[in-house]
């Protein structure tokens, strides 16, 4: 009887055991995702009259969610995800104002598609026009 009893509880700690790890697996996988869901989209912006590094360039994704953009930093470098399905990608490159916080930079907004095997190849340059003073 005691043997009986041995056996009954080791299965049952095998199984509930085993449905912890599959709970713990689920949990992290909604949490976190799966991994490679996304590739990375990068490359540097620069002025297109100068050749200087550009910062605070937004790049976002367009047709994207709001969340998926990026910042240029003070060497003009950005680093942004894009859906791994995708076969190609169109980004919105906006200068962010300094002084007022907005997307009315000193440089023109700039819209451009890229395949995926542009962005693969090498990273990305991006020349934007000054915009004119009128």
């Amino acid at each position: 009887m005691n043997i009986f009893r041995q056996k009954k509880q080791k299965i049952l700690r095998f199984l509930f055991g085993s449905f912890s790890a599959t709970a713990l697996m689920f949990t992290f996988q909604a949490c976190y995702g799966m991994p490679n869901d996304y590739f990375p989209v990068r490359g540097k912006v620069v002025s297109e009259t100068t050749g200087e590094p550009l910062s605070d360039v937004r790049v976002g994704l367009i047709g994207g969610f709001e969340y998926e953009y990026g910042m240029t930093d003070s060497t003009g470098d950005f680093y942004v995800n894009a859906h791994e399905g995708r076969d190609s990608v169109r980004l919105a490159f906006r200068h962010i104002d300094s002084e007022t916080g907005g997307l009315s930079g000193q440089y023109a907004p700039l819209d451009s598609a890229f395949s995926r095997e542009e962005i693969m190849e090498n990273p990305l340059v991006i020349k934007m026009k000054e915009n004119s003073v009128e």
